[in-house]
């Protein structure tokens, strides 16, 4: 997934050649669907968890190219990412930190 703000900053149209990518996989072990249990549960869930593996799991390198499609530079924002998906994540994990964090 790539976002618009730095093409935009690059202020070049496509095709995009993209390589050398790299990428970092979420094992955290708090899922959404852990955080739609009752108050309770999710309270014992949260307490039981003892869990010191990193959250990000770094993906091999792949350093063949890849080349988007056509892409006009007036189709990307140069906004930050947002999404719903990032509201209620970062609104979830908010949650958790206050009522786990004295």
């Amino acid at each position: 997934m790539f976002f618009g703000k730095a093409i935009v900053k690059r202020r070049e149209s496509g095709p995009y050649k993209i390589t050398f990518l790299r990428g970092e996989l979420n094992t955290d072990v708090i899922q959404e669907d852990l955080l739609l249990k009752s108050p309770n549960e999710v309270d014992r869930i949260l307490k039981s968890i003892h869990d010191d593996r990193p959250k990000k799991k770094v993906i091999p390198l792949y350093t063949g190219p890849i080349e988007t499609k056509v892409y006009s530079l007036s189709e990307f924002s140069d906004k930050h990412y947002d999404s719903e998906e990032k509201r209620t994540r970062l609104s979830e994990l908010n949650l958790i930190k206050n009522n786990l964090v004295p």
